[in-house]
């Protein structure tokens, strides 16, 4: 049995909710500020608000988490201290990130605040944990894609504390990388603004045929609970239990949370005679704001159209009865921390009044008690006074009179010496709360003191053409072009497949006689990936490569763990180099020789040349042509349409609504889906704009004649001029998002 028990975290998209998560016994609360938070749509919390809940958590033995899990501006970093400042000064138990720059920003100017890695980050393993452990993180919430076998992997390979979700909506993209509200419709989910696309209709076709006829959500996940699987998760040896929903409404914050409260209490009671879950409990979460069917999520399969609600992605309906009866048990206002006071009153001596409050002691004096000549305080109106806590966090349980009869005080002077002993107690109370995270927390930022000393990324020859190959047809086209390119990025895949044929390899290094060559890593790699990466890495030794494009934070701590061997890395799109600050992060890890950033596809001109600006030494890197991944995803729309084959390459279109049709690759290798964009990403009047910057044709779904034609297209001078014989579309070069 474990000596800490689990932590259960609940959510709060207002000060009610937050009320409520914490009367029905949550152990922590996350919650969004004005500012940067993931849910723009929630209440969200105001400074006084967010102030006052961190002083009623810390006074109740609660802790609070601040989510600043969005991609940030560089136009938006100058408020940043000043936002944080107040939480930080008041005690914040940790902060939830996704941005690299935000995490290096925190690290330096709030030392002491612990810093939790947020999901978005997208953690799939441990590689990417270590990493960041290696930079100062204390928490990482992974990717709800990981099997409970990976999260116990990594809980005993870094000893890092782990968050995981247990309840709640569940994405269909692994967090951080779905990019379909933003290109769709300009709500970025990586800006606290999904429009959810994933619960819309599709249709789907397979090699021509029609699957999913009637109205279907192929994308949309039945909702996570796990209250069955409580006793596993814990042995796991997870830290803190999640509960998603800050834009749900109290009743669901309370009424959740108290029902896992009971079966967590439960597990630690009972032990291995484990309590089974009644069924009216199962009845009560099915009744409060979830859809119609849940699933145990990812802990115990990899994917599978059991997970899907693929006939509704409507929430079912609400039992009132349930939520008022959740109103009456938690939704009351601040529950008052009790305490004891004491009086001293003695004439010819300072009235004393001293506050007893768990382990804190607190005495206050006040004005020198006289012997009464008319009209004596008496010891019930003395108490009286005493005991008026009103608008404090505090409530009296036992008041003791010591005082002699017919004494004389002022009962102004009764009132201020209250009000001091009041806050004399609470900042006593919450200063040996702030000092004990504090002081956990002091001895795992001298990691972050060194990286100070930060390396800038190598400025390289700029300027030309690099190109993205992921199939054997589209490197066949590109061939031609070599002296003219700059770059080819190769799918890694299709590398170790090319290097391992003769012909081919003859091929490869014709290649790199001319053009550097990268190898293109996963867009997901984890656990199940180790054979591969060994063996990509003995395959380079024996045909080398230029470098690799890095795609994730596994690969990344792959590589800085094996120093790269001097290879450089490039950060692909997804990375997010969103700020300088993000920028300059990946430009100081160490182990990695840093060489590119992709621009990301969320910015607009005006951004990424303010960007560029700000940092004239990084080389920067901007896709110029092609289609741009929505979705990454563990769920496979094949599966989910019973054609799963086992690795069989099949072509794969869904297609909305408003019959626009997006491929879908389907990467067996790795175990995950790409949807594309619908139409490929044309920068041909805008490059001028990116002079100094390589530009890349990324090539995805085109075939040889294809990719050739859009070659010549762009590398032939005329692109600026002409308008190419494809529909395509500009992105967010203009509009950016929110």
């Amino acid at each position: 049995m474990k000596d800490k028990k689990v932590e259960l975290l609940a959510p709060a998209g207002s000060y009610e909710s937050f009320l409520g998560a914490v009367h029905a016994g949550a152990d922590a609360v996350y919650l969004g500020g004005e500012k940067f938070s993931a849910r723009a749509y929630a209440n969200n919390f105001s400074t006084e608000e967010l102030c006052r809940a961190i002083r009623y958590a810390h006074l109740s033995g609660r802790k609070v988490y601040l989510t600043l899990n969005t991609l940030v501006k560089e136009s938006e970093f100058s408020g940043m201290k000043e936002y944080l400042t107040p939480f930080y000064e008041e005690g914040l138990d940790g902060i939830i990130i996704q941005d690299m720059g935000v995490f290096s920003y925190v690290r330096e100017h709030f030392p002491l605040l612990p810093l939790h890695i947020s999901t978005q980050a997208m953690i799939t393993g441990t590689e990417g944990a270590a990493f960041f452990k290696s930079q100062g993180a204390v928490r990482i919430v992974p990717a709800r894609e990981l099997s409970l076998e990976e999260i116990k992997t990594i809980k005993r390979e870094t000893k890092l504390e782990l968050e995981t979700f247990i309840h709640g909506a569940m994405c269909y993209c692994y967090s951080g990388q779905c990019l379909f509200s933003s290109i769709a419709g300009g709500r970025s989910g990586n800006r606290g603004r999904c429009a959810q696309p994933c619960r819309l209709p599709y249709r789907m076709r397979v090699e021509g045929k029609q699957y999913f006829t009637k109205e279907s959500y192929p994308l949309s996940l039945k909702d996570l609970c796990t209250v069955e699987y409580i006793p596993a998760l814990i042995r796991a040896g997870i830290d803190s239990f999640k509960i998603e929903g800050r834009m749900k409404k109290p009743e669901y914050a309370a009424g959740v949370t108290s029902i896992y409260r009971k079966y967590i209490d439960a597990f630690y009671e009972y032990g291995d005679k484990e309590r089974p879950v009644e069924p009216e409990d199962l009845k009560k979460l099915s009744s409060i704001y979830i859809r119609s069917g849940v699933e145990s999520g990812y802990y115990f399969r990899h994917n599978g159209s059991e997970m899907i609600t693929l006939s509704s992605p409507a929430y079912s309906g609400n039992d009132e009865s349930v939520l008022e009866e959740v109103r009456e048990a938690f939704l009351m206002a601040e529950e008052k921390t009790e305490i004891t006071a004491v009086v001293y009153g003695r004439i010819g001596k300072p009235l004393s009044l001293t506050l007893y409050c768990r382990n804190q002691e607190v005495t206050v004096n006040g004005p020198v008690v006289e012997a009464s000549l008319k009209q004596p305080v008496e010891h019930s109106v003395l108490k009286e006074r005493i005991c008026r806590f009103g608008n404090t966090f505090f409530e009296v349980k036992e008041c003791r009179i010591q005082a002699d009869e017919n004494i004389f005080v002022p009962l102004k002077a009764i009132n201020e010496l209250r009000r001091e002993a009041a806050a004399l107690l609470e900042d006593a109370i919450l200063k040996q709360k702030n000092d004990t995270v504090k002081n956990n927390f002091a001895g795992k930022t001298k990691k972050a003191e060194i990286l100070k000393e930060k390396k800038k990324p190598a400025v390289k020859e700029p300027a030309g053409f690099c190109v993205f190959v992921s199939t054997p047809e589209q490197w066949e086209a590109c061939r031609k072009k070599f002296n003219a390119l700059r770059r080819i990025y190769m799918d890694s895949d299709l590398y170790l497949k090319m290097a391992q044929d003769t012909k081919r390899c003859m091929e490869l290094s014709e290649c790199r006689n001319k053009t550097p060559l990268f190898a293109a890593l996963p867009f997901v790699a984890g656990k199940r990936d180790e054979v591969y990466f060994e063996k990509l890495w003995e395959q380079i030794k024996k045909e080398p490569i230029a470098g690799f494009l890095v795609r994730n934070f596994e690969e990344l701590g792959w590589l800085a763990k094996r120093k790269s061997s001097g290879l450089p890395a490039a950060f692909d799109a997804g990375m997010y180099g969103f700020n300088e600050s993000a920028v300059r992060f990946f430009g100081s890890v160490e182990g990695i020789c840093p060489d590119t950033v992709c621009l990301p596809y969320e910015l607009n001109l005006r951004e990424k040349k303010q960007l560029m600006k700000q940092t004239p030494d990084v080389l920067y890197e901007q896709v110029v042509y092609g289609r741009i991944p929505m979705m990454v995803t563990a769920n496979c729309v094949l599966k989910t349409a019973g054609r799963c084959q086992d690795g069989i390459t099949k072509t794969v279109t869904l297609t909305d609504r408003y019959r626009h049709d997006f491929p879908v690759e389907t990467v067996c290798s790795h175990c995950y889906n790409v949807i594309w964009n619908c139409l490929p990403v044309s920068l041909h009047k805008s490059l001028q704009e990116y002079e100094g910057c390589l530009k890349r044709l990324q090539f995805t779904t085109e075939t040889a004649a294809q990719t050739e034609q859009i070659l010549d297209f762009f590398m032939d001078g005329g692109a600026e001029e002409s308008e190419p014989d494809f529909a395509y579309t500009t992105g967010h070069e203009k509009r950016g998002v929110e």
